[in-house]
């Protein structure tokens, strides 16, 4: 699974319509793909890969992907664990420090997102990359979620 990393990169930006899309089940043998939606977005998750994939209405195209790596969703046994690579060698096991000289610069942003009913709240560090932000999200020090997002041009 090492392209599994680069693969969702290359569909933030693209429509349902783009053959990687396609790609994403078969090459990686999962079948199991669930659809949410809403007015806004429209989301797909291929829980056997640890992958969410946001839609946003408005570009109609994927902005957003969530690697899972562990938290309680992948606990509960709704999710499994990312197990494509990481940019820049990082691990799931490497903490903000480790991340930060990974990446080889700072953090463009950081935030703290709420906890959800009983977790740990989520200290996110956001870095360029190309043309993609990436996100990691901690909780404790503990690298726990991976979102890679891209904002298309306007149309």
């Amino acid at each position: 699974m090492e392209n599994l990393y680069e693969l969702v990169s290359d569909l933030l930006g693209k429509d349902e319509s783009h053959e990687g899309f396609r790609l994403l089940p078969t090459s990686f043998d999962d079948q199991s793909v669930i659809n949410f939606e809403d007015e806004h977005t429209r989301q797909i998750a291929y829980p056997n890969l640890g992958i969410v994939l946001v839609c946003m209405r408005a570009q109609d195209c994927f902005v957003c992907a969530v690697l899972h790596l562990t938290n309680t969703t992948i606990e509960c046994g709704n999710m499994s664990k990312f197990q494509g690579s990481l940019p820049n060698g990082i691990n799931p096991s490497d903490g903000p420090e480790e991340v930060e000289a990974k990446m080889g610069q700072q953090p463009i942003g950081t935030e703290l997102s709420p906890a959800h009913s009983g977790e740990t709240p989520t200290l996110w560090n956001y870095y360029r990359l190309g043309e993609v932000i990436v996100g990691f999200g901690f909780d404790e020090n503990i690298l726990r979620l991976v979102s890679l997002t891209r904002f298309p041009a306007e149309k």
